[in-house]
């Protein structure tokens, strides 16, 4: 390819560039996908948004409890799979567990005692895990509602 010939297409791909840009301007986006995403996946209704906040409360004594932080309890486990491990933990510590899974639940509870001694040097006798489903409205940046039923939280006594 010659020089004239390379010119030639950058003026044409520079005009090109310009038509869009334009149209653009003068009417909507050609091309909403590429030049805007359509952000489908925010749930939505009317104005509220919703989603699903876990809170994991750790009690020395009746009265005394402490909010524990899901992403130290759980600091070698990536963050997107917490969720679904807090989820997994609430569904099945309120079935009925058969023996073969009673190990497991022994090693998990001595799992977290220890890792909650080890993060805040205190003796804990019990966690209660809560699955919160909040509603915020972002117009007035505040929390709508939050409800959590019996079904969706549960109690580890360690």
């Amino acid at each position: 390819m010659n020089k004239n010939k390379v010119r030639l297409l950058f003026v044409l791909l520079v005009g090109f560039l310009f038509f869009q840009f334009f149209l653009c301007i003068k009417f909507s986006e050609p091309y909403p996908a590429i030049v805007l995403p359509g952000f489908g996946k925010i749930p939505q209704s009317s104005n509220n948004i919703k989603y699903v906040k876990y809170e994991i409360l750790a009690f020395s004594s009746e009265q005394n409890y402490d909010y524990v932080s899901a992403d130290e309890l759980f600091m070698n486990v990536p963050r997107v799979f917490v969720p679904v491990m807090l989820n997994n933990i609430i569904k099945k510590h309120n079935k009925e567990t058969d023996n073969s899974n009673q190990k497991d639940y022994v090693k998990f509870k001595r799992w977290i005692a220890t890792r909650l001694n080890s993060i805040y040097k205190k003796d804990y006798f019990k966690v209660e895990i809560r699955k919160l489903e909040v509603t915020t409205n972002p117009q007035l940046n505040d929390v709508v509602l939050e409800k959590v039923s019996l079904k969706n939280q549960t109690s580890i006594v360690l």
